[in-house]
């Protein structure tokens, strides 16, 4: 089993297209999983549940603002209720997911139709 990536700060280019890959369903992130399911994300991005105590209290020391991975990358053959599950994650510190935020809002509204309400407003 792979462990967690270690990525050095995004650039903004690098955020705008993982913006759009989050957009275009290239990318599943831990926000993707509704707070009903959210005690499933170490079986989603395996390498938490293996954590150490330890390893977990540091992690939650400063949390990520997002935990993601490429779909079809490390992308285990299994489902857990639906979700993918991925051998290996990828993370976003708090404020490059706040920058980025807006900007999938944006291009997911460009492809989803608007509602009956928003069109006639």
């Amino acid at each position: 089993m792979t462990t967690a990536l270690s990525l050095m700060p995004k650039t903004d280019d690098e955020l705008r297209q993982l913006a759009q890959d989050f957009a275009d369903g290239k990318a599943f992130c831990n926000w993707h999983v509704p707070p009903a399911d959210e005690m499933l994300i170490p079986r989603i991005f395996l390498p938490m549940a293996a954590m150490t105590p330890t390893e977990r209290d540091a992690f939650l020391t400063t949390p990520p603002g997002c935990i993601y991975q490429y779909r079809g990358v490390d992308e285990a053959p299994i489902r857990v209720r639906g979700y993918p599950v991925f051998t290996s994650y990828r993370t976003l510190s708090v404020d490059e997911w706040n920058w980025m935020v807006p900007m999938v809002k944006a291009l997911r509204a460009r492809y989803l139709p608007q509602s009956p309400r928003e069109v006639s407003e």
